[in-house]
């Protein structure tokens, strides 16, 4: 692969955040990770940059994953959000049904998540275009 992979990781939590630099280092893309810990910030870095793929938290202080999802896609219909979450509760997948472009690709899963199936999420947003 030519270029490198860029992705943002949206998490307020430091060892949730440690486990998937941890294993996006693993990964044998080996992607340039940049951390913000709230959602306002991930919103600055995804509108300042080019990013391939944000992996956002849904609950985060100053604003929350769903929030920060509607204003990036406002700027950014394109935009791929890979939502993880310890929430396994459907109103947050409605919220997010309600918001995302008809013309890009999500996916949600749960932290609980093996780390194989976390990479495969990973891959099946950024790669394949599947939600």
């Amino acid at each position: 692969m030519s270029e490198q992979i860029q992705i943002i990781v949206a998490e307020d939590n430091p060892k949730d955040f440690e486990f998937l630099e941890v294993l996006l280092a693993d990964w044998d893309l080996h992607p340039v990770v940049e951390r913000a810990p709230n959602g306002l910030d991930a919103l600055a870095l995804a509108l300042k940059h080019d990013n391939q793929l944000v992996i956002s938290d849904i609950q985060m202080p100053e604003m929350n994953g769903v929030e920060f999802a509607r204003r990036l896609w406002e700027k950014k219909p394109t935009a791929r959000i890979l939502f993880w979450s310890q929430f396994k509760d459907e109103m947050y997948v409605r919220s997010l049904l309600k918001i995302v472009p008809p013309e890009t690709v999500y996916g949600y899963i749960l932290k609980s998540n093996t780390k194989e199936r976390i990479l495969s999420a990973i891959q099946t947003v950024l790669y394949d275009e599947q939600c």
